[in-house]
């Protein structure tokens, strides 16, 4: 029987593996995801963290009941550390296992740019991405009066949103000169930047973040030569195709 198995269970995950039941039904197709979530929208998250969202668990899209009608077999908390000629090698629950493919799809996503910034591996600081990241926040909120978010792009402003619904004093921290510097041109971006001022969020433009400070917790971040008071920082700066395990195979790239 043919076997086709997806490492990552992310929505192009999600759809490959539906994709691949369709075009062969009697395939068996078999997830591998690091996760120990089911597929969920990323994009949900900042909206989970101001309250407009319940809870994580409603961003979850899928269930394994479905999964299991489409006879897609999902292993969670599973980690792929290599590609063995047509075997899969995954630990989980630190034992390994290998499963044979005839078919190998790789949509392991994207994962945080965390920029080189002196400091940025202290307590306090946090990135984004996951429903754990998520968590985590929303527990450092419950103890926070101000927060410094580095980066205004969508998430980045999201974020801030979300923080300053949360009752938190907010800075936005932009290298650029406007905010969606990636997407809005200077005349539409001036219109949003004043929209977020007028909802209580300092924006620091051209102004970058060249140290955070604080011994065993974050308590300030130096911003452009000024000095930004803050117990919490989300660092928003983009983020970078997770290609590892594609490159330790061998396989082509575009980047």
């Amino acid at each position: 029987m043919r076997r086709v198995v997806v490492v990552g269970l992310g929505p192009a995950g999600l759809w490959s593996a539906i994709s691949a039941r369709v075009a062969d039904p009697s395939a068996e197709v078999v997830v591998i995801s690091d996760e120990k979530y089911l597929t969920y929208s990323r994009c949900g998250l900042p909206f989970v963290i101001g309250g407009e969202i319940g809870g994580f668990d409603e961003l979850i899209i899928t269930s394994i009941d479905k999964l299991k009608s489409l006879r897609i077999q999902v292993s969670l908390e599973s980690k792929v550390v290599d590609v063995s000629g047509d075997e899969v090698i995954y630990e989980r629950e630190g034992e390994v296992h290998r499963i044979k493919f005839s078919s190998l799809v790789i949509a392991t996503g994207s994962k945080p740019f965390i920029p080189p910034i002196p400091g940025i591996d202290v307590s306090g600081v946090y990135s984004l991405k996951t429903i754990d990241d998520g968590l985590m926040i929303s527990e450092a909120v419950r103890r926070a009066r101000k927060a410094l978010v580095i980066g205004a792009g969508a998430i980045g402003l999201e974020v801030a949103e979300a923080l300053v619904r949360r009752g938190l004093e907010v800075v936005v921290a932009e290298i650029m000169p406007r905010v969606l510097p990636t997407i809005l041109d200077g005349d539409m971006a001036k219109i949003l930047g004043e929209a977020i001022r007028s909802s209580g969020v300092q924006l620091m433009l051209n102004s970058k973040v060249e140290e955070i400070l604080g011994d065993s917790k974050v308590k300030c971040a130096l911003v452009g030569g000024v000095e930004v008071p803050c117990d919490i920082v989300i660092v928003a700066t983009g983020v970078r195709p997770n290609i590892e395990l594609a490159r330790k195979i061998g396989v082509s790239i575009g980047v």
